[in-house]
């Protein structure tokens, strides 16, 4: 049961650390393609948080994608957008990442921390009494 739990908690860490990677290449990245970065509106009502390729027809966005119905949450890409797309941050985009990535970065270190210490094998340790006698046993 904890390989199980532990493969879990391994996957939710590994996708949060992701979402934080993806926030940090779009601070980095907004400067040097600044009309390809964004915080973008897609068809169907879709959010992503990443990278447009520029086309009107048939277009690829890449990163955080969130789509509400139905519910999608996906890091990389949901598939073509068929249709128009839009930037919703703008400037803005810079502190919107840097927050998200922090609170992503957070969360996954303090989840990680905390099935770690749930998951933990439990040691029986000795009081320093007990450790006291068993070395005095063995000296000379």
């Amino acid at each position: 049961m904890k390989s199980v739990a532990g493969a879990v908690s391994f996957l939710i860490t590994a996708a949060a650390y992701g979402c934080a990677a993806v926030c940090a290449l779009v601070i980095v990245l907004k400067p040097v393609l600044p009309h390809r970065i964004g915080l973008w509106l897609g068809p169907a009502h879709t959010l992503t948080l990443g990278y447009w390729d520029g086309e009107i027809v048939n277009s690829q966005l890449y990163g955080i994608s969130l789509r509400h119905d139905p519910v999608n949450f996906v890091i990389g890409t949901l598939g073509p957008a068929s249709g128009p797309v839009r930037d919703l941050a703008g400037s803005h985009i810079y502190a919107i990442a840097t927050l998200a990535g922090v609170a992503f970065f957070a969360v996954a270190t303090l989840f990680g921390r905390w099935v770690i210490s749930k998951l933990s094998l439990r040691k029986s340790r000795g009081s320093l009494n007990t450790a006291t006698s068993v070395n005095t046993r063995y000296a000379r």
